[in-house]
């Protein structure tokens, strides 16, 4: 069993796009200043930077248990507030580790078809070999593109882009994927936001931009309507939600494909290399040291 909710070197969850998986050296020590809490997150039921283990021979699917205190409870939450059945088709919108467990999450629980739609490749390909159908956001009529392959209709679909909203031509534009939603939409249709909206006027180095988001998006309401299209979302508990993770983790029902979240698991030599990128704007990343 574990304690904790696992390391993190992050500050910004829902803009993750490259996972990386870190073994680091029993002899390395790797020391970080927690920004929130304490190290240990004593403060808040949160993210906690270290992860505990008991003694013992840890699983093969370790790093799973530490998704469930956190990401992978997230997750699960946004398929449940988009009102999520069997066999529903469903669409996931920006898959970062929290979008990519949420589309797995789908897949687990009996989703028909479950469609993936980002711009960044190694998300797209992790999610296809789970299952997913990959949908490059950057294409032409997107719509026309999931309609081709659920003609019958998206009938959940979970938010996870938020702060970042662009539409393809990565102008900032929170009202464009709603109305691309609904060109998909089955009616009836159920949508979870999951993914962080906070507007702040109080500028700090950790949120240097927080006045640029808006506090109001505009919304197609009528044709919503018209279409009866529900939205359900907020801030997740995720102890509401974990006791069902570890349960389907520790019976191996979701040890066949590994971690879901990850795309690339490098040693922790690479880290270096990888940081350069992601300050080319190349990659954003999320780093789990194990």
């Amino acid at each position: 069993m574990y304690y904790g909710t696992g390391r993190t070197i992050t500050q910004t969850t829902p803009s993750i796009g490259c996972v990386i998986r870190v073994s680091v050296p029993k002899s390395r020590v790797v020391v970080l200043r927690w920004y929130w809490s304490s190290r240990l997150a004593f403060r808040i039921k949160d993210m906690a930077e270290y992860l505990r283990e008991s003694p013992g021979k840890p699983p093969k699917n370790k790093s799973l248990f530490g998704r469930a205190g956190d990401i992978w409870s997230t997750a699960r939450q946004g398929l449940a507030w988009s009102k999520f059945e069997p066999s529903d088709t469903t669409a996931v919108w920006s898959p970062g580790p929290i979008g990519l467990l949420t589309a797995y999450s789908a897949r687990l629980r009996g989703a028909s078809k479950d469609v993936i739609v980002d711009r960044v490749q190694q998300r797209l390909q992790r999610a296809q070999s789970f299952g997913a159908i990959p949908i490059n956001f950057e294409a032409q009529n997107i719509t026309a593109i999931i309609q081709s392959q659920v003609p019958w209709g998206i009938m959940r679909q979970v938010e996870c882009v938020g702060l970042e909203a662009f539409d393809p031509g990565l102008t900032y534009n929170p009202s464009y994927i709603w109305n691309q939603r609904l060109g998909i939409a089955h009616y009836g249709d159920g949508v979870g936001f999951l993914a962080l909206w906070g507007h702040t006027s109080v500028i700090t180095p950790l949120a240097p931009r927080a006045d640029l988001i808006p506090t109001n998006v505009s919304l197609p309401y009528t044709q919503s309507w018209l279409e009866r299209v529900s939205l359900s979302g907020g801030v997740v508990v995720p102890s509401q939600t974990a006791g069902h993770l570890i349960k389907i983790i520790g019976s191996g029902v979701a040890r066949s494909i590994g971690d879901p979240s990850m795309t690339v698991d490098i040693g922790i030599e690479k880290v270096p290399e990888y940081y350069a990128r992601f300050g080319r704007l190349e990659i954003t990343i999320y780093i789990n040291v194990l």
